[in-house]
């Protein structure tokens, strides 16, 4: 298995191979939610790779809507203006959708996730014939849909809604895993939260064997696994887990 020539660092190029490599073990994945591989719109080979994810909040707001206050909606196509009228539904507004993205530093020579996340507007019943793809809604149940509201978080609510309680001043100090910031994204250039990579060659370090090899160099994590070992630290402090099978 390949190896980077200076680990904890990745060339460019051990980036692309890394990133699709961990694509593919994520098509081979149980994973639900598959990562795929945007390619930059102008530069070729500068692209990064990408999934969208409905998120759990960590501390869920809830709403009920009182059964006698749901009316019967007809079997009829429904206009996009119309759709305040929907009945909600007794659900909990628990989730939120977040788009990862694991992009390449060329600064710090390592991956860096970044990462924005968006309200979801009230849920509604599903009418017969109506198609979620007209709406921009996302289906939770077989009857239960979401209206994307399209609102971001804020910074305060990055941390209440997606960071863990117990992670939240590791985070904010700075610890392995980056405090969170907001800058353009490197490829399209406009504002996305990130994990500060400032600690990722130390992290990526203190992960293998502090023995040397013949050739005087650490140990390394393989580029086949480089990402995954990577996220898997990572990711959790922000919505993301890497299943099990990822390491099979």
């Amino acid at each position: 298995m390949a190896l980077p020539d200076h680990y904890p660092f990745l060339t460019r190029k051990e980036f692309d191979i890394a990133a699709k490599l961990f694509i593919e073990q994520s098509k081979r994945s149980s994973d639900e939610e598959p990562w795929s591989w945007v390619e930059h719109e102008k530069v070729k080979g500068f692209g990064y790779i990408c999934r969208k994810s409905l998120v759990k909040r960590v501390n869920p707001v809830n709403f009920i809507i009182p059964e006698n206050d749901f009316t019967q909606i007809d079997d009829e196509i429904i206009e996009e203006e119309d759709l305040n009228s929907l009945p909600t539904v007794p659900v909990s507004d628990e989730y939120f959708t977040v788009d990862y993205h694991i992009v390449y530093s060329t600064s710090y020579k390592v991956p860096v996730l970044y990462f924005n996340a968006y309200n979801s507007a009230k849920p509604v019943v599903a009418p017969y014939g109506v198609k979620p793809e007209l709406f921009h809604m996302e289906i939770l149940s077989q009857k239960i849909l979401y209206i994307l509201d399209g609102t971001l978080l804020t910074n305060d609510e990055i941390y209440s809604n997606l960071v863990h309680p117990l992670k939240q001043n590791d985070i904010k100090t700075a610890g392995f895993n980056g405090a969170i910031s907001q800058q353009d994204h490197p490829t399209l250039l406009i504002p996305f939260y990130y994990l500060h990579p400032c600690e990722t060659a130390t992290l990526m370090t203190s992960i293998v064997s502090n023995s040397k090899m013949d050739n005087n160099k650490l140990q390394a994590i393989p580029l086949e696994g480089y990402i995954r070992s990577w996220l898997s630290l990572v990711g959790s402090v922000v919505g993301i887990k890497v299943v099990i099978d990822y390491f099979i």
